[in-house]
């Protein structure tokens, strides 16, 4: 049979309390709660306080305000209008109290944002130089190309596939033309205005028959003809002694190239056949058939493949 165990009470400790010391437990434990809960906000104040003139301190102050700022070119020279550029951020306002010219309130993308947008540049960074100075490295697009945009309807391009299209009288009037800087991507980098338009052998000129709008930044002409437009004025033909005054491309004749020389007579190239050996065969007709008569060209094609017909002016 299974063992019965009785437990003995009589040892059991009782506490008994009077009222008056219930009373007195209850105000201690209120007295103690209240402690904590001061305790508590004190804590909260104080973490408040410190938060909030860590925020001063770092947004506010004049500590961190924005007392230099240096734009730096690959060269190490300094560009004053990107510098005025981001000046002219830091006297705006963020969030109606907030000021821009606090180091850590300008935003390293709002500075690239803004310069990208008024300067056409290739690359930019920005570094804060904590706690007052601002370094802006940037690389501008390098011109290559100057274009001379055309309507269409004014064409440049007398020669043409159908030689129907006449040279327009009206071309002449300096108000039909617009003037821009392209990089050797296509992209137009700037706007010429005024009497600034450097010719005379600096950069190789495409005149552009188009009525496409052209804006700063965006891409233009195809890249592909940029680039063949380069590789004729800087190797091709230079190598056969016939320097280029400016090169003709049209949205009319898709494919063609036409190279004013300073000579005075055109060339008329496939921009899709290889140029290297329709220049070949521009160098032997220069050499061998029209040596002595080149000062009478009119004009050479090589727009068919393999073959070079050329005109001379009329006596």
């Amino acid at each position: 049979m299974g063992t019965f165990k009785r437990r003995d009470f009589s040892k059991t400790k009782h506490i008994h309390q009077s009222p008056s010391q219930f009373a007195r437990a209850l105000r201690r434990g209120a007295h103690k709660g209240r402690l904590i809960a001061i305790k508590v906000v004190a804590i909260v104040l104080a973490g408040s306080l410190i938060i909030g003139w860590l925020a001063y301190f770092f947004f506010y102050h004049s500590f961190f305000d924005v007392q230099k700022v240096i734009a730096l070119n690959p060269g190490g020279a300094r560009d004053s209008q990107i510098e005025n550029i981001v000046k002219g951020l830091l006297v705006e306002k963020k969030w109606i109290f907030l000021k821009k010219g606090n180091i850590n309130m300008l935003s390293s993308s709002e500075v690239k944002e803004r310069t990208q947008k008024i300067v056409n540049l290739e690359s930019v960074s920005v570094v804060k130089k904590w706690p007052s100075t601002i370094e802006v490295n940037f690389k501008r697009r390098v011109p290559e190309v100057i274009l001379v945009k055309v309507p269409l309807g004014y064409s440049a391009l007398p020669f043409a596939s159908t030689d129907t299209i006449p040279l327009n009288p009206l071309l002449s009037q300096s108000a039909l033309k617009e003037y821009y800087y392209l990089d050797d991507r296509g992209k137009v980098i700037e706007e010429i205005r005024g009497s600034t338009v450097p010719f005379g052998g600096a950069y190789p000129v495409l005149e552009w028959e188009t009525d496409n709008a052209l804006v700063v930044g965006r891409g233009t002409v195809e890249s592909i003809i940029i680039e063949k437009v380069l590789h004729l004025d800087k190797s091709l033909l230079p190598a056969i002694r016939t320097p280029a005054e400016k090169f003709l491309f049209s949205d009319k004749l898709i494919g063609e190239i036409h190279v004013v020389t300073r000579e005075g007579f055109r060339i008329l190239i496939n921009a899709d056949a290889d140029m290297r050996q329709q220049l070949q065969y521009l160098s032997a007709v220069l050499k061998e058939d029209i040596q002595d008569r080149r000062s009478n060209l009119e004009y050479i094609d090589l727009r068919i493949q393999g073959r070079v017909y050329y005109k001379e002016k009329e006596r």
